[in-house]
């Protein structure tokens, strides 16, 4: 590799997560096809499962094992001395506010990326944190705003964010989540379903007592089409027929493809919180990318807006089941199946981003 030296760190995610696998792996791999010096680096207790994850991507990885919050520091720190400088890409406000800190005493040249997920401050709304936990997220998030020499935001609502913790514009680029071309299934493909829902039951913000009923709602109220929860949160290899059109089953991320090469529509739930309000969801843009039409709630709003705006899909303001089976039912009758270039438009605008970075240094 002759290109600038990136490396992306990461705390306590590990790359069996399929977000962390596609976020953080692959697009690391992505930037070392386009000539980067791409490498990853985290913090985790490693499982083999992991290491499996990190060997078959073939992007350059190390892991550090974590020992509570003073490890942080050593961890971003160890990173950095390891290389002759270059751009440290933090994946959350947490690690970029690390970051700055241990910078001071490195004698490396590094710039510090703030890669912001998603709205740190407001996850203490969904994990019902106290007080004094949020004024704590509140001053790590507005470090890493007005520290980092450059931060991602993935929506328009994030870069609000962004702009009210004192960003500086100039130092905000909002990019898309990344996401890999979608490579269309070998037949055949599978007899169901007509609708799918893709969500990890274990997650807060889509749990069973959330999705199941409005599942249940359509099924009952279309019973000609077929829906399908695909719940990584269940046991390997487990199934349930809910209803006689719907069913839920573990499904690895993998093999994904061959559903949504199936699908016709494609389902995001989403109640309204902070959380939700800045977000920007893998598996949206992996609709997308599929060519499915999407039937979203108006959070998130950038996934909301962009079915408007380009006319991808739905969005329905409540989570009657009526009201979705309708909305449903008009994006089935639609023939259409027109691919959404996510990925060419993420990996573009990281490409010119890291190089105008690189040109900095």
């Amino acid at each position: 590799m002759t290109g600038p030296v990136v490396v992306t760190a990461v705390w306590k995610e590990p790359p069996s997560n399929p977000v962390i696998r596609e976020q953080v792996l692959l697009r690391a791999a992505a930037w070392r096809e386009l000539g980067f010096d791409a490498r990853v680096a985290l913090g985790i207790d490693a499982s083999a499962r992991d290491l499996e994850v990190l060997e078959a991507t073939g992007v350059p990885w190390s892991v550090f094992k974590p020992a509570g919050m003073p490890s942080l520091m050593r961890f971003v720190g160890q990173v950095m001395r390891e290389q002759g400088g270059g751009i440290l890409v933090c994946r959350g406000a947490l690690v970029a506010a690390a970051a700055l800190l241990a910078r001071k005493r490195i004698a490396q040249r590094w710039l510090i990326l703030h890669d912001a997920r998603g709205w740190y401050t407001a996850e203490s709304e969904t994990k019902r944190e106290g007080r004094a936990r949020r004024r704590a997220k509140r001053a790590v998030e507005t470090a890493a705003f007005r520290g980092a020499d450059h931060s991602v935001a993935v929506s328009q609502p994030l870069l609000g964010v962004g702009l009210a913790y004192g960003a500086d514009p100039a130092r905000v680029t909002i990019i898309p989540q990344y996401v890999e071309p979608f490579r269309p299934a070998e037949e055949p493909l599978p007899a169901e379903p007509d609708v799918v829902y893709v969500g990890n039951s274990m997650h807060a913000y889509q749990s069973v007592e959330l999705i199941l009923p409005l599942l249940e709602g359509l099924a009952e109220r279309m019973p000609d089409v077929t829906f399908g929860w695909l719940d990584s949160g269940l046991a390997s290899g487990s199934e349930e027929k809910v209803s006689p059109n719907l069913w839920r089953r573990s499904v690895d991320p993998d093999t994904l493809g061959p559903y949504l090469a199936r699908a016709r529509a494609a389902l995001l739930i989403r109640e309204a919180s902070g959380t939700n309000a800045a977000a920007a969801p893998t598996k949206a843009f992996q609709y997308l990318t599929a060519g499915i039409a999407v039937v979203t709630t108006p959070h998130p709003p950038a996934v909301a807006e962009l079915c408007r705006q380009e006319g991808r899909g739905r969005v329905v303001y409540s989570l009657d089941p009526g009201d979705w089976a309708e909305a449903v039912g008009a994006v089935l009758s639609t023939k259409s199946r027109e691919s959404f270039d996510a990925h060419g438009q993420s990996i573009d605008a990281w490409a010119a981003l890291l190089r105008a970075l690189a040109g900095r240094r």
